[in-house]
This record gives structure tokens, C-alpha cells and sequence, in this order.
């Protein structure tokens, strides 16, 4: 598992860390932690974005969804899939202004 901070972090950085969802799905504040431990709640419980897709170079994101967010994702017996819900991104690669 792996946690970031974000106290006295470049701007630059945090900027870069939420590009993906800004770029694919404006306005969607892209929450992905956390359910409750025993992941019985009945209600979805995410409010804050803690599950990142990164990248940089000549990359726009195209297409971001939040995956395990929904009720319909719970198991049977009401168990959310995770505590955190998953992100998958489509990411576009662009040659323009591009030097290897």
C-alpha cells in the first residue's frame, strides 16, 4: 500500500497528480477512499481522492472512470468490492513538439 502526503508539496506536482481526472471527467471530484472497514455500509462512503493514475510527457488523458463506486458493484452478501475504488484511464500519446 502506499500513501502520499501532499503537506509542502510542490504545486506543480499536485497539479500533475489530478490531471487525469480533471482532463477526462471535469467536474467530477473523482473520490476513491474509502468504504468502511468491514465494507458492509449501505451507502457508498467516498470523499476523498486518494487513488491516482500518474503520468507525464506528451500524454492527455481521454477517458478516466472510477471502477467499485457503485452498489450494484457489491457482492451478494453487500460487501463493497474493496475499501477503495479502482481508477482506469485511457491515456493518448501525442508526437507533437516530441524529441526522443
Amino acid at each position: 500500500m502506499c500513501w502520499v502526503s501532499y503537506t509542502n508539496t510542490n504545486p506543480e506536482i499536485i497539479e500533475q497528480i489530478y490531471r487525469t481526472m480533471s482532463q477526462a471527467r471535469p467536474g467530477d471530484p473523482g473520490f476513491t477512499c474509502c468504504q468502511d472497514a468491514d465494507l458492509l455500509n449501505p451507502t457508498s462512503k467516498l470523499s476523498e481522492r486518494i487513488d491516482l493514475v500518474l503520468f507525464r510527457g506528451n500524454f492527455s488523458a481521454i477517458h478516466a472512470d472510477i471502477v467499485g463506486d457503485n452498489p450494484a458493484n457489491r457482492t451478494s452478501s453487500g460487501l463493497w468490492p474493496s475499501d477503495h475504488a479502482g481508477v482506469v484511464a485511457t491515456l493518448q500519446f501525442s508526437t507533437a513538439n516530441y524529441s526522443s
